[in-house]
């Protein structure tokens, strides 16, 4: 196996140096690259042949995006995603960034990339990230509070005196019975305890705030006009979106088995990784939490 991966490094690397306008890069780190593929290719492949759920396909289709990307670098033209990074910039009036074989504008300020499509915002400092939350820090009680004392009068006045003698912060009255504020930062949650605030822009679940998430599209890819050595990296404009799900599936079942069966071809490779990664990007804009 290993004299044939030889002979084929060899063969490709004499087809390189006798076409100056072909793809550039190094041969045999782009070997290595779309070796690296095949295996998180053929488990997507695998995932989706078993009906695995969405969490599973996600996972799987990240995993193949972590390999593609370094693929591109290896074995594209870097003119090829230059021009898709100038189009992307131009269109959107943003920096722009790679994902697999895919230009996309950053995300903003305060956000962070999840997969290709999506922009989530970061969690303050103190709150867990659990993905779609912000898990809050500790809440606290904030005690039995100060009720109504005979020799009080019919009011609540000295209830509120004695709360305020113990508490600085300052008091509020529950229902009948006086409570201190809960400190800076915290509401009261109920009677008895104060919840951390979460942060503008977030919805307060309780013991979690939900992130603000946008999705940035489905990117920008390389177009059959970006290359001069155009034959080899054709990019369709069809319009993957228009797909249904399980259609979406089927195409991501096929590009990839086109990409394991040309895998000893630099140049199909490379355009079947572009096709996937297409395939892959509409997949998760369609089964994104903005459309649930």
């Amino acid at each position: 196996m290993q004299k044939q991966f030889l002979i084929i490094a060899l063969l490709l690397i004499a087809s390189v140096s006798s076409k100056p306008d072909l793809l550039q890069g190094n041969i045999l780190r782009c070997l290595g690259t779309i070796g690296n593929s095949v295996k998180d290719i053929t488990s997507l492949i695998a995932v989706i042949a078993e009906k695995g759920d969405l969490v599973s396909i996600l996972k799987a289709i990240g995993n193949v995006f972590g390999q593609i990307q370094p693929l591109m670098q290896e074995c594209s033209n870097p003119i090829c995603l230059t021009e898709a990074q100038q189009r992307c910039q131009a269109q959107t009036g943003k920096p722009c960034e790679q994902y697999g074989a895919i230009m996309y504008p950053k995300c903003g300020d305060g956000f962070h990339n999840v997969g290709c499509c999506l922009c989530e915002s970061q969690c303050p400092p103190g709150f867990r990230d659990d993905g779609l939350f912000c898990a809050k820090p500790s809440a606290y009680g904030r005690g039995a509070g100060y009720p109504w004392k005979f020799g009080d009068g019919f009011n609540l006045n000295g209830a509120t005196q004695r709360c305020q003698h113990d508490n600085s912060q300052g008091c509020e009255s529950y229902g009948l019975i006086i409570y201190p504020k809960c400190s800076q930062g915290y509401h009261n949650f109920g009677c008895c305890i104060c919840s951390p605030d979460c942060p503008a822009g977030t919805t307060d679940i309780g013991v979690s705030c939900t992130k603000p998430v946008y999705g940035r599209g489905v990117g920008y890819p390389m177009f059959y006009e970006d290359c001069p050595n155009k034959k080899l990296l054709r990019a369709s404009s069809e319009d993957y979106l228009s797909y249904s799900v399980e259609d979406l599936k089927q195409k991501m079942v096929e590009h990839s088995q086109n990409f394991v069966s040309n895998q000893e071809d630099q140049d199909k490779s490379v355009e079947s990784a572009i096709e996937l990664s297409k395939v892959m990007a509409a997949f998760e804009v369609k089964t994104s939490k903005l459309n649930q």
